[in-house]
């Protein structure tokens, strides 16, 4: 993914739910002014290649040092989480997966 240089971690989700899935990345050690630490979320469709072409969701690190992405999920199937850091920026962080079904 363009610009996306730093460590890059992937990780499998499988849906618990047809419903909203969220993916929630928090940076653990929050960021000095004058460091700021870009990681970047991204949801990605497990049925296909781990490639650009395969992203359904992405999510950009905010000013709180938190990025958030939300897609539709189907019980049972399988997603990938990649979470990578822009220009080569790296850093600690938890990873909270959630699904909510459909009313």
């Amino acid at each position: 993914m363009s610009g996306e240089t730093g460590s890059e971690y992937v990780y499998t989700f499988t849906a618990d739910c047809t419903g909203n899935a969220t993916i929630t990345v928090v940076k653990k050690v929050k960021s000095a002014a004058a460091s700021p630490t870009y990681l970047d979320v991204f949801g990605l469709d497990g049925s296909k290649a781990c490639s650009g072409s395969s992203c359904i969701a992405y999510g950009l690190m905010d000013e709180v040092d938190t990025a958030t992405v939300t897609f539709s999920a189907t019980k049972g199937s399988k997603y990938l989480i990649a979470v990578d850091g822009y220009s080569g920026f790296a850093g600690n962080y938890s990873l909270t997966t959630t699904c909510s079904a459909c009313p």
